[in-house]
């Protein structure tokens, strides 16, 4: 009796996991966030590591490998750790502009896909019905994650663009900032894309966020 109740608890989970938990996704959805992952995170190994990965400036006393592991764990680490290696003051602007996509992206593919893949639990006659087939759910899933794609990375977009030009216009006129205004829109953009994914990365050479310096 045990077993046999083991094996319907098990099989209800394969077939419905997010009836009974938020981060157990059914095994297609599994695979976009893998794909979406891998996909992320390869584009800033390419981009990062063909940028930059001889930039003395930028990898100023590491060895080879010591290189190779510090692009790797920037890679993996932006989206969402917030942690660093190198200073970011010195990041070209190629992979600045990856990273700040990816921040601003951030956990954008988890949240869409918990979202889209939620489940309605209708009881009819004492029994629970979980919904349409599997094909039927890939489908709804998959027209559902498009919409919430969309829906996420729209969402406070008005919001954003008030405040940032705020911040620029302010900024323009503070004696502290440094002359090339290139470089310190690259910084303010950086910050905004890191505060929004929530992530904690900044382009500045200290122990602190870039926003320290300006207007208060």
């Amino acid at each position: 009796q045990s077993d046999h109740r083991r094996v319907r608890v098990l099989d209800l989970l394969l077939k419905y996991p997010r009836t009974c938990y938020s981060h157990l996704f059914p095994d297609y959805a599994t695979k976009w966030l893998g794909l979406a992952t891998v996909c992320l995170i390869g584009v800033q190994l390419l981009v990062f590591g063909t940028t930059s990965a001889n930039d003395e400036d930028l990898m100023q006393g590491t060895t080879t490998s010591e290189r190779v592991l510090a692009v790797a764990f920037q890679c993996i680490s932006s989206r969402t750790a917030g942690f660093t290696v190198l200073n970011l003051d010195l990041l070209p602007c190629a992979p600045a502009l990856v990273f700040m996509v990816c921040m601003w992206i951030s956990t954008c593919p988890v949240a869409v896909i918990v979202k889209s893949t939620v489940r309605q639990v209708h009881t009819k006659g004492g029994e629970e019905l979980y919904g349409a087939s599997t094909d039927t759910r890939h489908e709804e899933d998959a027209g559902a994650l498009r919409s919430q794609f969309s829906n996420f990375m729209s969402d406070n977009i008005t919001v954003l663009a008030v405040l940032l030009l705020v911040v620029l216009a302010v900024e323009d006129q503070n004696p502290q900032n440094p002359g090339d205004s290139g470089k310190r829109l690259m910084s303010i953009l950086f910050e905004f894309a890191s505060a929004y994914g929530t992530v904690g990365l900044s382009m500045c050479g200290a122990a602190w966020s870039v926003c320290k310096y300006w207007t208060r």
